[in-house]
């Protein structure tokens, strides 16, 4: 959805875990699936938008490779507040420092 991804560039819409379930590994098991899947698809980076204070997601998701996209940022409106977002960029598909490779 982003005007200047590369045809290359997939989209990682989000990865939601119960809260009882963090740090079991399923998170990670999630992100393995979805980078096995873009990766055959012909994808060789993602992009996953994430709220900015979502402290939480934006750790799991440096975890797993993702790094801040410089200069990507943007404001959505839920349930009539507006709140900043920030992209993050997993450079590399098809490995993660916690899934090896695929």
């Amino acid at each position: 959805r982003d005007a200047d991804a590369t045809a290359t560039t997939g989209e990682l819409w989000a990865i939601y875990v119960a809260p009882g379930r963090w740090r079991h590994g399923v998170g990670r098991a999630m992100w393995a699936w979805g980078q096995s899947h873009l990766a055959q698809a012909g994808f060789t980076s993602a992009v996953v938008w994430v709220l900015e204070e979502n402290h939480s997601a934006r750790r799991f998701y440096a975890t797993v490779g993702f790094v801040p996209a410089p200069d990507a940022t943007k404001v959505v409106e839920i349930g009539g507040v507006s709140l900043p977002e920030v992209r993050l960029r997993a450079p590399r598909i098809g490995r993660s420092r916690m899934t090896g490779a695929l």
